[in-house]
């Protein structure tokens, strides 16, 4: 999924990851309507019409329910694993890069101004409505099996949002890797030799826990 802070769309987050691993890979964008154009939370709603849409067709796309992950960097990322916390349907696995997930943190508060989250949200920025739109609010023992890559040097999102997130997915009794990388920041992974690194690290991810899945998974 792709955005950026839920302003524009950066097509350039995640395309290196994703071009690299292609072959192995079949995958299939979701353009969410931005802030500019609708409030929150016309953005999670459109990704789940997406997911909703490749589960109920996925036998005529050659694909099987019951693989279908999500991916996703910064406010995509954060997009994919609400996806994986709140639908009822099947999701694989969950892939984020860099995502915000506790938008209630001091952390977040520091780097997202009062009217940037108004600009989202509109003028009800309670904290009930930063909770719901928080994925670490929707962890569970179910939720699945998730990867989190992040650069210690992000100064948009700092990589201590992915690491909650890992603690608490783990906590809950759920499986997730963390991948933090020394000296990176915001969208490293637009690097070629980054890209394909992390290509590298999904399709290891997905091969281990979607298409040879085991029932108490490897990274527990």
């Amino acid at each position: 999924m792709e955005g950026h802070s839920f302003r524009v769309i950066a097509r350039n987050f995640g395309a290196t990851p994703l071009h690299w691993a292609a072959p192995v890979i079949r995958h299939w964008p979701a353009t969410i309507r931005l802030a500019g154009e609708a409030k929150w939370p016309a953005q999670i709603d459109d990704v789940l019409t997406a997911f909703r849409y490749f589960h109920a067709h996925a036998p005529s796309l050659g694909l099987s329910s019951t693989k279908l992950a999500v991916s996703g960097n910064s406010a995509g990322g954060c997009l994919s694993l609400l996806v994986a916390g709140q639908t009822s349907l099947d999701v694989a696995a969950a892939i984020a890069f860099y995502p915000p997930v506790d938008f209630q943190s001091e952390m977040t508060r520091s780097t997202r101004s009062q009217s940037e989250m108004q600009y989202l949200l509109g003028d009800d920025v309670s904290s009930e409505r930063l909770r719901a739109m928080s994925p670490i609010a929707h962890v569970h023992s179910d939720f699945p099996p998730t990867l989190l890559l992040t650069g210690n040097r992000d100064e948009r999102v700092d990589s201590s949002e992915s690491v909650h997130m890992y603690e608490s997915i783990i906590a809950a009794g759920g499986r997730a890797e963390l991948h933090v990388f020394d000296g990176l920041e915001h969208a490293f992974d637009a690097q070629p030799d980054y890209g394909r690194l992390s290509a590298s690290i999904m399709i290891q991810f997905l091969n281990r826990h979607v298409l040879n899945a085991k029932p108490s998974g490897l990274m527990r």
